[in-house]
């Protein structure tokens, strides 16, 4: 992943989400915008990796895409029906 300043996070985030993932403009605006963090990325390697994921903790957030599959495979656990 590689570090990005917030305004660089700002521009990838408002250019690859889509409002029927959960992601939008509101949540930018609630949530990131007032919030000094360390800011990390990494974007698509392909087309098939078009699933937005954000995770943050402590004073990071990570932006970083995964496919419909690893996205599926991520809930897979022991006894799922």
């Amino acid at each position: 992943m590689k570090e990005v300043t917030k305004e660089e996070f700002k521009a990838i985030y408002l250019k690859y989400f889509k409002p029927d993932q959960g992601w939008g403009k509101g949540l930018w605006k609630k949530y990131y915008r007032k919030r000094n963090m360390r800011y990390f990325v990494r974007l698509p390697e392909n087309s098939k990796e078009d699933r937005m994921w954000i995770v943050d903790g402590g004073n990071e957030v990570r932006l970083f895409f995964m496919t419909v599959d690893r996205e599926e495979a991520f809930f897979d656990f022991p006894g799922k029906d």
